[in-house]
C-alpha cells in the first residue's frame, strides 16, 4: 500500500476502497437525477457530489463533468417560481441553492478529473 498522507484518502488501500463504493453505477444515478425534473432530486444529488468531490479527489466520473451537471442543474430550477412557491420561505431555498453553486465553483477541477466549468 501507498500512503503520501494522513488524511483519510491519502492511501492507495483507502481509494481502491471508494472506488469499489463510488463507481460508474453511483455516478450515473447522480446523473440521472441531475438531469431530471425532480427539483428535490437535483439538489440531493448535487449535495452528494459537492460532498464527495469535495472530499475525496480521485472519484469523479471520467466520462462527463459530473460538477457541470449539478451546477447547470441547480441553475435551472433556481428560479422556477412554481417550485418555489411551494416553500413556506422560497429566499432560504434560493439562498441554499446559491450556497451549493459556490460549493461547486470552489472545487478544484484539476483535482476532480475534469476541466473547469464555465461561469
Amino acid at each position: 500500500m501507498g500512503a503520501w498522507g494522513h488524511e483519510a484518502f491519502e492511501n492507495d488501500h483507502a481509494l481502491d476502497w471508494v472506488g469499489e463504493v463510488v463507481n460508474d453505477d453511483f455516478w450515473g444515478k447522480i446523473k440521472t437525477a441531475l438531469e431530471g425534473e425532480d427539483h428535490d432530486e437535483i439538489r440531493a444529488a448535487a449535495g452528494i457530489t459537492i460532498a464527495v468531490l469535495s472530499g475525496c479527489r480521485a472519484t469523479a466520473p471520467y466520462q462527463y463533468d459530473i460538477r457541470k451537471i449539478a451546477y447547470d442543474s441547480l441553475k435551472r430550477i433556481m428560479w422556477d417560481g412554481k417550485w418555489l412557491d411551494s416553500w413556506d420561505n422560497p429566499a432560504a431555498v434560493i439562498k441554499y441553492i446559491q450556497k451549493q453553486l459556490r460549493e461547486l465553483e470552489e472545487i478544484d477541477p484539476s483535482t476532480t478529473l475534469v476541466d473547469s466549468i464555465e461561469k
